[in-house]
């Protein structure tokens, strides 16, 4: 996407997404954890529903927003969004954080269609089709974020909680796919410049097994919580995932710290699967 300003012009903030992006998202993490407090002590704050939403939507909406704008023209080739177009991306984000009632709820909505229409624009132009589901994930969440509010607001039946649920599972699927493009990729190229091995080894069976069970889990999990099918998923998930990761050889990265914590980062994926299974048959 053009830009209005020109490239020596442009504040260093808005040159690239992941800077106001990644900004807003520490800000605003802080800041949403002094609210929950506040509320957890009996003071005014958000509510159960607010607290879910503003870390799924807000938290990691910014996140998401940021490692996209990033990634995307290093995938393309093309342009990055920066200047007054980023700018008005990230205050579309930020008033949506805001109690603006109706208003919020349609930036909300807005922020993840426009994302995703700028995701696909950039896709397309390049020929890059390999990550177009990409572009489904994000309009999606645009979806199930809409049918939050509107279930909030007894519109339509689905229930917000289910709604969220749903939206958690899918935001899973990106740290699946996204985790295993770039961890065994950074770990291998770190261990060749290190004469480490072994060096990662991704299994196709494994990886099936991985992928399929993040969306299968998330269905069972949001439409019928707790329930037997969504606890057997969650340890197979817990199971396949971690599988997964013990190849991508994450201990022989110990010395370098930013790389490790990839690989710890993945690890509460198996955790949170195996947590939440262990929950469903009554054992935790």
């Amino acid at each position: 996407m053009s830009t209005l300003f020109h490239p020596y012009q442009t504040p260093p903030l808005l040159s690239l997404g992941l800077r106001p992006f990644f900004l807003a998202a520490g800000l605003f993490a802080g800041g949403a954890i002094l609210l929950w407090l506040a509320t957890l002590h009996g003071i005014q704050g958000g509510g159960l529903y607010w607290h879910v939403h503003e870390m799924l939507y807000g938290f990691v909406g910014a996140a998401i927003g940021g490692f996209l704008l990033t990634a995307v023209p290093n995938w393309t080739g093309r342009p990055a969004l920066r200047g007054l177009p980023l700018l008005g991306l990230v205050a579309i984000w930020a008033l949506a954080r805001l109690p603006l009632g109706t208003l919020a709820a349609v930036l909300d909505v807005g922020y993840w269609l426009l994302l995703a229409g700028w995701v696909a624009r950039q896709l397309l132009a390049s020929g890059n089709r390999n990550n177009l589901p990409m572009v489904g994930i994000l309009t999606l969440l645009g979806v199930l974020n809409a049918l939050y509010y509107t279930g909030l607001a007894g519109i339509t039946p689905l229930a917000p909680l289910t709604a969220l649920y749903l939206t958690l599972h899918l935001i899973l699927v990106l740290v699946a796919v996204i985790g295993g493009r770039i961890i065994p990729a950074f770990t291998r190229n770190w261990m060749q410049a290190n004469g480490r091995s072994p060096l990662p080894v991704t299994r196709p069976r494994v990886e099936i097994a991985a992928l399929a069970l993040v969306p299968l889990t998330g269905l069972a999990d949001g439409l019928a919580p707790g329930s037997t099918l969504a606890g057997a998923l969650a340890l197979g998930a817990a199971l396949a995932h971690g599988v997964r990761l013990a190849g991508w050889r994450g201990l022989r990265t110990l010395p370098e710290w930013l790389l490790t914590v990839l690989h710890m980062g993945y690890g509460w994926l198996v955790v949170g699967y195996l947590l939440l299974g262990l929950a469903a048959f009554g054992w935790v």
